[in-house]
């Protein structure tokens, strides 16, 4: 597989919409995506806050993760949460674009937003 999606949500699964990791992780095997579970390491709801969590060893543990596989791989994060300017993944993102990563935020099919637009504000 040359694609990983990195899923950071916290659950496992996501009640309102009857969608659960073995589920995505089986249509994205169909279609030759590999996938990364980092919801431990990542995922948002986090006790005091996200940007508590940023600056502990678990995130960065996480980011190290992450950092890893882009070497080599394309990936992608993905969470319930549809715009990334209400998620936790702002959080990933601004963390990523400090350490020079290049980061672009998928909005809708066809729709594409850099990180730093995002995460302003």
């Amino acid at each position: 597989m040359e694609f990983k999606c990195l899923w950071t949500s916290a659950v496992s699964q996501h009640q309102e919409l009857s969608i659960s990791r073995e589920r995505i992780e089986k249509w994205l095997a169909e279609n030759r995506i590999e996938y990364v579970w980092l919801g431990k390491e990542l995922g948002g709801y986090r006790k005091g806050g996200y940007k508590r969590h940023v600056r502990s060893k678990l995130f960065k543990g996480g980011i190290e993760q992450l950092l890893e596989i882009v070497k080599n791989e394309r990936a992608c994060i993905v969470c319930m949460e549809a715009n990334p300017k209400y998620c936790h993944r702002k959080f990933i993102s601004a963390y990523l674009e400090g350490k020079g990563v290049r980061v672009t935020h998928i909005i809708a099919k066809g729709e594409e937003s850099p990180a730093q637009v995002l995460n302003s504000g």
